[in-house]
């Protein structure tokens, strides 16, 4: 269980910095 919580929050960290990198190139543009 615990197991499993954290490899959800680890692919929402990933996904939340895929979306920042993103956005900041964006912006760069």
């Amino acid at each position: 269980m615990a197991y499993a919580q954290l490899t959800l929050e680890k692919k929402l960290f990933e996904i939340h910095l895929k979306q920042e990198n993103s956005l900041n190139r964006i912006a760069r543009e």
